[in-house]
């Protein structure tokens, strides 16, 4: 699989002053709450490490958002461009496609179905 890109919307926001400050904050070590409070993060991490199988660092693995619905839109607008198709499966999280089309893409719709292991 590629790497991940960002959309082309965000080109030319490569360099402000928030990705420099991020930057000085990894090199010096410094504590950057904008990443998630240690306290909180290491909590987060020690819960979800075992239910994951892995053991998940909470300055790198754990994000601290203002919830789902803004994460998915933070996501949707930093990956997908105008004229890029994305898939949603059905049944879906009802923000899933406005997010979609506001990001200028078209949704594909592809239901989940159960498969049958017995033969009639």
């Amino acid at each position: 699989m590629s790497k991940l890109k960002g959309a082309d919307r965000l080109k030319g926001t490569e360099k402000n002053v928030w990705v420099e400050f991020g930057k000085l904050a990894v090199d010096y070590k410094a504590l950057n709450l904008g990443q998630g409070h240690p306290r909180l993060v290491n909590v987060l991490a020690k819960l979800y490490s075992p239910l994951i199988g892995r053991t998940l660092d909470p300055m790198n693995n754990v994000t601290v958002s203002v919830g789902a619905y803004g994460v998915l839109f933070c996501a949707v607008q930093g990956l997908v461009n105008p004229g890029d198709e994305v898939v949603i499966v059905e049944p879906y999280f009802d923000c899933y496609e406005p997010m979609v089309k506001v990001a200028g893409a078209t949704p594909k719709y592809v239901p989940l179905r159960p498969v049958s292991i017995y033969k009639y």
